[in-house]
């Protein structure tokens, strides 16, 4: 019965560390708009009903002589103080993501997702040929292959499972994609390899949602995100509590 009790404890302090994290604080977004600006004279319209809708649209993509020919990319990063600042999360924040997306842009070649901001920007979304993939900065790899068309309905999630001890026991991340209401897809829990094992707590992993509008002169840019929502989830820890309840009780 002691052990029993106090392995309820653990599970119960492990628990309510991943449920009380900051990342119930989020509660905004920062706007990050021309991370890329080979287009400096475009007009931009950024329409920010977070957590409802943050909708992206740009036109006017002529080559003026400024900047470069490729894209221009927006975006926004998580907040936890109405935009002041970007939120920082660190190996022990376990969270699920998830949003909408629908790409109405014409005559672009557009990504949209996911994405991270740190030792490089990370992309979990679509890509231009229709593939869903992860790639890039601290994300881990993954492809759900080519899947979509633009226009389609994209739903996204996200779920990042801190491990129990930093630089020693790895982190997971699962992806998933849903395409026009068609069913859930989803990735396995994929490991972290960095040294940190999951993100890194000395610096600051910025983690939102945009937009990058690639080769665009003549078209016209339109993604709107829906439903976005981002809640903490249990790490590795509160889920060997939960294992070890299940193994009490059924040795009992």
């Amino acid at each position: 019965m002691t052990l029993q009790r106090s392995v309820a404890a653990i599970a119960t302090l492990a628990i309510a560390g991943a449920a009380s994290g900051a990342v119930q604080d989020i509660n905004s977004v920062q706007q990050a708009n021309r991370i890329f600006d080979d287009f400096t004279t475009t007009t931009l319209t950024v329409t920010d009903n977070y957590a409802a809708s943050y909708r992206i649209e740009e036109t006017g993509y002529v080559d003026e002589s400024i900047g470069g020919n490729f894209a221009n990319k927006h975006g926004a990063f998580f907040s936890e103080d109405n935009g002041a600042t970007r939120f920082d999360f660190d190996y022990g924040d376990s969270f699920l993501a998830k949003l909408t997306y629908v790409d109405n842009s014409s005559g672009i070649n557009v990504e949209a997702g996911f994405l991270t901001d740190l030792f490089g920007f990370g992309f979990f979304g679509g890509l231009p040929n229709g593939e869903v993939a992860a790639f890039g900065g601290t994300l881990p790899f993954h492809s759900f292959g080519t899947i979509y068309t633009p226009g389609d309905t994209i739903d996204l999630s996200m779920k990042y499972i801190a491990g129990t001890a930093e630089g020693f026991d790895p982190s997971r991340i699962k992806y998933g994609v849903q395409i026009n209401g068609g069913g859930w897809a989803y990735s396995p829990a994929i490991l972290f390899t960095n040294g940190e094992m999951g993100w890194p707590s000395a610096f600051t992993q910025y983690i939102g949602f945009g937009a990058q509008f690639n080769n665009p002169i003549g078209g016209s840019a339109d993604v709107t995100f829906s439903n976005i929502m981002i809640t903490p989830a249990p790490g590795a820890a509160a889920m060997m509590g939960l294992f070890g309840l299940v193994g009490i009780r059924r040795r009992r």
